[in-house]
């Protein structure tokens, strides 16, 4: 449990730091990620030498990349957050900022998703030791 009090703190966090950006800086970062998430990038073949970062989250390359449904890490400190990427790099450069324009909204959505997938553990381990 306070695993996941740390990161709740930690993700509310990122949420109130992505508060200072302006309208402005988030255009800039798009325009920046536009030319940087391409095909090419997200599965690997084209190789950067410095880490891009953008609204002080760094993305990473998970290890084996999916080939229906690619995606990329947006990591902050320790923690991971997952965004699906398409064809398209100006198309994916606008998923992340999307991404992180609602990320108060996507961090309420995930605390619920995993409030449900706990309850759901404890209802199975309820059901195996009546069982057993």
């Amino acid at each position: 449990m306070l695993d996941t009090a740390l990161k709740n703190y930690s993700v509310y966090r990122y949420s109130q730091e992505l508060k200072k950006f302006t309208n402005d800086d988030f255009l800039k970062a798009y325009n920046t990620l536009s030319d940087s998430l391409s095909r090419r990038f997200i599965y690997g073949e084209k190789i950067t030498d410095n880490p891009i970062t953008v609204m002080d989250f760094t993305i990473v390359l998970p290890e084996n990349q999916s080939d229906k449904k690619p995606y990329i890490y947006l990591q902050k400190d320790t923690n991971r957050f997952l965004v699906y990427m398409g064809d398209s790099a100006v198309g994916n450069a606008k998923r992340v900022i999307n991404y992180l324009k609602r990320f108060d909204k996507v961090c309420i959505e995930l605390q619920e998703n995993i409030a449900a997938m706990e309850k759901r553990k404890k209802d199975i381990m309820e059901i195996l030791q009546k069982k057993y």
